[in-house]
């Protein structure tokens, strides 16, 4: 027997930068604009995580559902931003 299905909501960290990619490019295609989305992997994670001391641009938080053998999947997102487009 398995575990209870759960959902953990979380903010991003660096390591989460490619599948934050890969999750606004398959929304951007879902909806026939991957043309515009502009930012890359790299974009992204100094925007998230600079390396100087300014402040980040924008965060970002992932949902992530742990089905009932155990395995997590990431449901989708949300971005928030300060002053920044993604």
């Amino acid at each position: 027997m398995g575990t209870t299905p759960s959902v953990e909501i979380r903010e991003i960290t660096k390591s989460d930068i490619d599948t934050l990619y890969e999750l606004i490019i398959a929304i951007a295609r879902h909806h026939d604009q991957e043309q515009y989305v502009l930012t890359t992997p790299e974009q992204l994670r100094q925007a998230a995580f600079p390396n100087d001391q300014s402040p980040a641009k924008f965060s970002a938080l992932l949902a992530e559902v742990t089905d009932h053998n155990g395995a997590i999947k990431i449901a989708g997102y949300a971005s928030f931003t300060w002053n920044y487009s993604i």
